[in-house]
């Protein structure tokens, strides 16, 4: 496992996703070299040589075998092993929903980068812990926050869940759209929180509730919102849309979800890659939620395989589940905060 000022970032098997080789060339394709260089920059400083494998952890090419529902026969390669967090590296052009066969493959919690060059890496501060490279970190006392669609079908199954975190220790902030603005929610989202929940439409470009939440609301928002005056916005942990469509790949616009993660305002986001039913998704935020009160998973990949575990193998909330991809970092913390502030 790959180290940075003490904590881990990834976990222990980094997959770089390829193409098939081109004109039967022999051997299999290889990722780009500056798109590696780039992100070993991200992950430790100053990066390990280009060389594989790196200490400490498993590092391998994997070849798309053709268009199935498992193209790099994940299920084959982690079958039997321990159940570690991966983090699968591929390009653009191919969706989350045809890259893995599910969020937790054979046990282990797959994490996703989409990325084909270099500029496409999230900014450091969303893949590291490097001292070198991030912004101050989010005050302990920075709350987790539910967001939801001012509409009844949203609202309605949304009422508890501020109150159920709250009572279980993680101080959380209620800004539903019934009583807080976008620029309310852009402005929760930039002060770091650990943990961000979202009930409402969705589509690729973004959250249908907050009259539409896109990439350039967050990205507009005023420094002295977000922190202390003239503090930069610091990335959220992960971000939760129990919503259609927020991964959903198109040809001519970046996923929403995608979008978040690679512009550094998410360490990790986990949506939905089509159409989801509305009463399946109630019905697995009916179980996610217990799993982030319980305080027992310390990491999004822990909580992945909480959640692969409680779901169960038939039913609405397992109909959800299949449509949920992870994009960015598996390992990324889900230390509650100490207090509303």
């Amino acid at each position: 496992m790959i180290h940075l000022a003490g904590a881990p970032a990834f976990g222990p098997t980094l997959l770089w996703a390829v193409g098939t080789p081109a004109n039967g060339a022999k051997g299999g394709a290889v990722p780009d070299p500056g798109l590696r260089e780039a992100l070993l920059r991200r992950l430790d400083a100053p990066p390990w040589p280009m060389s594989w494998p790196m200490p400490g952890t498993t590092e391998r090419v994997v070849v798309r075998a053709g268009p199935t529902g498992d193209p790099f026969r994940l299920r084959a390669l982690l079958a039997g092993g321990p159940g570690e967090p991966v983090l699968l590296v591929a390009p653009r052009r191919w969706g989350p929903r045809r890259l893995v066969p599910a969020p937790v493959v054979e046990g282990s919690p797959v994490g996703l980068l989409l990325a084909t060059r270099a500029s496409h890496l999230p900014p450091a501060p969303a893949l590291s812990d490097s001292v070198a490279h991030r912004p101050e970190a989010a005050p302990p006392e920075a709350p987790w926050v539910v967001a939801a669609m001012a509409k009844d079908v949203f609202l309605r199954p949304t009422d508890g869940w501020a109150d159920t975190l709250n009572r279980a220790g993680c101080p959380t902030l209620d800004l539903r759209a019934d009583r807080a603005r976008r620029s309310d929610l852009a402005a929760a989202l930039g002060k770091g929180p650990g943990v961000v929940l979202y009930a409402g439409h969705g589509r690729n470009r973004g959250w249908g509730g907050y009259q539409g939440l896109r990439l350039p609301h967050l990205a507009a928002a005023e420094p002295e919102e977000t922190g202390p005056e003239g503090a930069a916005p610091r990335p959220a942990g992960l971000v939760i849309a129990f919503a259609c469509d927020t991964l959903k790949r198109s040809r001519s616009r970046t996923p929403f979800g995608i979008g978040l993660v690679e512009a550094g305002c998410a360490r990790a986001y986990l949506g939905a890659v089509g159409s989801l039913r509305t009463s399946d998704a109630e019905a697995l935020a009916e179980v996610v939620i217990p799993l982030l009160a319980h305080r027992s998973h310390a990491t999004v990949a822990s909580l992945l395989q909480g959640i692969e575990g409680a779901v169960g193998a038939t039913g609405a909330a397992r109909r959800a589940w299949r449509s949920f991809r992870l994009i960015g970092d598996p390992l990324t913390p889900l230390t509650p905060p100490t207090s509303t502030g």
